[in-house]
């Protein structure tokens, strides 16, 4: 029998402009994070727009 642990995430932002380029990698990197704590592979190239 698994034990299953609650994980909560704290997303704190700042007062900083970002540039669009700044932006897309922080938002694929993210998603890249998610995608690897669940063991799931994906293309980091389909994330770019």
């Amino acid at each position: 029998m698994k034990n299953k642990k609650d994980l909560g995430v704290i997303i704190q932002f700042d007062d900083k402009e970002y540039s669009e380029e700044e932006i897309e990698f922080l938002w694929e990197r993210f998603i890249s994070i998610l995608a690897e704590a669940k063991n799931i592979e994906i293309d980091t190239k389909q994330l770019k727009t």
